[in-house]
């Protein structure tokens, strides 16, 4: 089996770091199960965020063989390309969406906000791939608890196969990049300050 790489998105707040490094730890041990040759990839917003999620992923003893952190979003390397993702969900999404990269979204909340959300919730989605697309592009869950069991089955049903990763990527293509496409972003955008230059003030 060729080698790929998975990245994990666990977030960029202490709080959010400690919650939902477990998460993703045990999503990557239970995809690895699937894809042997499998690399995982932590990104992170900072440096100290590294630290975070690496004494966070000390506290647990289950985790993939190959994982590394880093900083920022770099390019996979070239004997392992990038297969998809495992995010919480953040702007990352709508970044994983336009460069197509496969992915499922989570955030681990209580049971109680589980509850909340079901309730009071307006928003249709949580991920905002699946805002942009205006459906349901990307798996997301709320999480209860850190377990990472469904999110591994949803990654590996669009991405575990050759099949599956291409409709994936084109459902991406199709329903967010192209919307996320603006022609001539400055051009448009110096117009728009022309005709605000040029409105008339209320004295």
């Amino acid at each position: 089996e060729d080698p790929c790489t998975v990245e994990l998105y666990a977030g960029s707040r202490r709080q959010e770091i400690e919650a939902h490094a477990p998460v993703v730890l045990d999503a990557a041990v239970q995809i690895e199960r699937a894809l042997p040759a499998a690399r995982f990839v932590v990104r992170c917003r900072t440096e100290a965020d590294v630290g975070l999620f690496d004494a966070a992923a000390g506290k647990y003893r289950a985790r993939p063989r190959h994982l590394t952190t880093t900083v920022g979003r770099v390019p996979a390397a070239p004997e392992a390309p990038l297969l998809g993702a495992v995010a919480k969900s953040g702007t990352v999404t709508a970044e994983l969406a336009a460069d197509l990269v496969p992915h499922v979204v989570f955030y681990r909340v209580s049971w109680l906000a589980r509850i909340g959300a079901l309730v009071g919730l307006t928003a249709p989605f949580i991920a905002l791939s699946n805002l942009i697309a205006g459906r349901c592009v990307a798996f997301e869950r709320l999480q209860v608890g850190a377990s990472g069991r469904a999110l591994a089955t949803a990654f590996l049903a669009v991405a575990g196969t050759e099949a599956t990763w291409s409709a994936a990527r084109d459902d991406l293509e199709r329903c967010v990049r192209r919307r996320l496409a603006v022609p001539a972003p400055a051009q448009r955008a110096a117009w728009a300050l022309c005709q605000e230059a040029a409105r008339p003030r209320a004295r």
